[in-house]
């Protein structure tokens, strides 16, 4: 099995989603129709970071993740929407193909990382920016999930991105400390995160 996420995904679900070109004036349209399937590109990396939120808000992170509702936070009949929306499909199928996807990710939770949560939640963590880059913005799945900032396309560049899950994941933050972190002296997520 691949050592990246996004490549697991990929094998395990037999396709092909693409790196969104972040100066690309219509992240919103369906990267490269040629290569990418639609489906694909809006519900793996939707999954895997629907998925590091989940595992981030566990004390014990448990590897196994049942469904839907509990990837996006109660939120899924949106995040089905709109994935189902950019597809250009209908909810049923794309409430399927997320399903699968789920199923995906469990079980190489469990041939990566023998089931164990906390080691799948820090590939996640460490993959994220990487995730990011494959994630349209058209779906806005950061505003659905109340994290604004994963559909910032400045964080789909290539360079380091913090580990957002231990900054803006945690729901017990307050609103107005990441507000004033964020407009930190050097803007970036790092400094953002020891300030609070």
């Amino acid at each position: 099995m691949p050592d990246s996420l996004i490549a697991g995904m990929q094998h395990g679900l037999q396709t092909n989603i693409e790196k969104i070109d972040v100066n690309d004036p219509d992240l919103h349209q369906t990267v490269h129709p040629g290569k990418a399937e639609a489906l694909a590109q809006a519900a793996i990396p939707s999954v895997l970071i629907g998925a590091l939120i989940h595992l981030a808000k566990q004390k014990e992170p448990s590897a196994h993740i049942p469904d839907m509702d509990t990837v996006f936070a109660q939120k899924s009949s949106n995040v089905v929407e709109a994935i189902a929306n950019y597809a250009h499909t209908t909810k049923e199928e794309a409430g399927a193909y997320i399903s699968r996807a789920i199923a995906v990710l469990n079980q190489m939770a469990t041939d990566e990382h023998r089931g164990e949560g906390v080691a799948l939640m820090r590939a996640l963590e460490n993959q994220q920016s990487d995730i990011l880059k494959y994630l349209p913005s058209d779906l806005n799945i950061g505003s659905t999930l109340g994290i604004d900032l994963i559909d910032d396309r400045t964080h789909k560049m290539e360079g380091p991105l913090s580990f957002i899950a231990n900054y803006l994941f945690n729901e017990h933050i307050h609103n107005k400390k990441s507000d004033e972190a964020l407009n930190n002296e050097d803007g970036s997520i790092e400094g953002a995160a020891d300030k609070l």
